[in-house]
């Protein structure tokens, strides 16, 4: 299973998501849509390209500012349960907070939506 399996299971589990796209809506739950990179390769010890970043922009969506608040939550708890698991035969040594950006509301949704967009980076070694 992959690191974005992984944390698409860990955060279905109460919130809907999908890579890239809106998922199924269900009534007036938060929902949320991530935005993985392609990765960059370095080298993270002597061995040459051993290293991969996984970088992932996460907009959390909810029909109030408590509800992409909860999806936020929920996302940031299924991010640091990744610290030190084993995906893909990669272990994951560091998961960090890249950007956390401030609430807003899109207006072109029906109903309007709020949204909280943060990012964070998943820096792994083979296991």
């Amino acid at each position: 299973m992959s690191l974005l399996e992984n944390l698409k299971t860990a955060v279905v589990a109460s919130v809907p998501m999908e890579y890239g796209r809106q998922p199924t809506r269900v009534g007036t739950k938060p929902w949320v849509v991530a935005w993985p990179d392609a990765g960059t390769v370095y080298s993270a010890t002597m061995k040459w390209n051993d290293g991969e970043d996984l970088t992932i922009t996460f907009r959390h969506y909810g029909l109030t500012p408590e509800s992409a608040a909860f999806a936020t939550k929920r996302v940031r708890t299924a991010c640091l349960a990744q610290l030190h698991s084993t995906a893909d035969g990669r272990q994951v040594w560091s998961v960090e907070q890249l950007t956390a950006v401030p609430l807003d509301r899109e207006d072109e949704t029906d109903p309007p939506a709020y949204v909280y967009a943060d990012e964070y980076r998943f820096r792994s070694t083979p296991a």
